[in-house]
C-alpha cells in the first residue's frame, strides 16, 4: 500500500492504521488517538474496511452490533507489524537512532506475540469448526468484550446447544496461575448472563508444551491445557 494510493489524506489512512496496530481499535479510541472527530472518522474506516480492504471489523460474541462497540483490527500481520512498530518510530529510523527504538520495540513484543496468538487460536478454531472436527462441535467462535471491561479470550458455543468454550490464550504454560480456576468462574458468571449454558469447558490453548504436572493439576479443577504446539507435532 503506498501514499499514491490513499492520495492526499494518505496521513490519515495511515495514523488510523497506526492506531488500530497500536491496540487502539474501537471507534472512539481510534478518533482519540488520531485526532479525527469521531463524526468523520467513519468514513475513512469504511474505505480501509471495504474498499481498501486493509482491516476487519468484529463483534463480541453474542452481540449482533456492528457499530461503535466494534472492534476493527489489521487484516495483515506483517502490516500489524510495520505500523505497530516501523511506521510509529519513523522518526527514529530516519535519523539513525534505531538504538532507542529497539529497547521499545522488545518490551511490547509480548504485547504483540500474546495479541497473535489469540487471533490465531480463534482463526483456528473456526477451521475446526468448519471442518467438523469432534472434539470442536460449534458454529460461534469469538471473543467477548463489554461495556464493564469484562474480556474473554475464546468464547465458542452451538446457537441451538447448551454447551460453551470457555479459553484462556498463554504463550507459555508458566504464565498459567493458581488464581486460573476463579478466573474462568467469573467468565463463567459473566456469560450466563447474557446466555445460560448447562455446561461450561474451561480451556487453556498454551504455545509450548505444558508439564504433565501442571495438566494434571488443573485437570483436577476441570480445567483443560491444550498445548498447539503438542497438536501440530512441530
Amino acid at each position: 500500500m503506498t501514499i499514491e494510493e490513499f492520495g492526499k489524506n494518505y496521513g490519515r489512512y495511515f495514523s488510523i492504521l497506526e492506531a488500530i496496530a497500536s491496540g487502539h481499535t474501537q471507534w472512539n479510541d481510534i478518533s482519540t488517538q488520531t485526532g479525527i472527530l469521531p463524526n468523520s472518522i467513519g468514513k475513512y474506516l469504511d474505505e480501509l474496511l471495504n474498499y481498501y480492504d486493509l482491516i476487519e471489523r468484529k463483534s463480541s460474541v453474542f452481540s449482533k452490533d456492528n457499530g461503535k462497540s466494534s472492534r476493527y483490527y489489521l487484516k495483515d500481520n506483517f502490516l500489524t507489524f510495520w505500523f505497530r512498530y516501523v511506521h510509529k518510530n519513523f522518526s527514529l529510523l530516519e535519523n539513525y537512532s534505531s538504538d532507542s527504538m529497539i529497547p521499545k520495540v522488545k518490551e511490547d513484543l509480548p504485547n504483540f506475540f500474546g495479541f497473535q496468538f489469540e487471533k490465531f487460536i480463534i482463526d483456528w478454531l473456526q477451521r475446526q469448526c468448519i471442518e467438523n472436527n469432534s472434539k470442536f462441535p460449534f458454529d460461534v467462535v469469538g471473543k467477548y468484550w463489554d461495556r464493564g471491561n469484562n474480556e474473554i479470550d475464546v468464547v465458542a458455543y452451538q446457537e441451538k446447544g447448551d454447551f460453551c468454550l470457555i479459553g484462556e490464550c498463554k504463550l507459555s504454560s508458566k504464565r498459567i496461575t493458581s488464581a486460573i480456576d476463579n478466573k474462568f468462574q467469573k467468565q463463567a458468571e459473566i456469560i450466563s448472563r447474557k446466555r445460560r449454558f448447562r455446561e461450561y469447558r474451561k480451556v487453556v490453548f498454551v504455545g509450548d508444551i505444558a508439564p504433565d504436572e501442571l495438566k494434571l493439576s488443573l485437570q483436577g479443577k476441570g480445567i483443560e491445557i491444550f498445548d498447539v504446539v503438542g497438536y501440530f507435532h512441530f
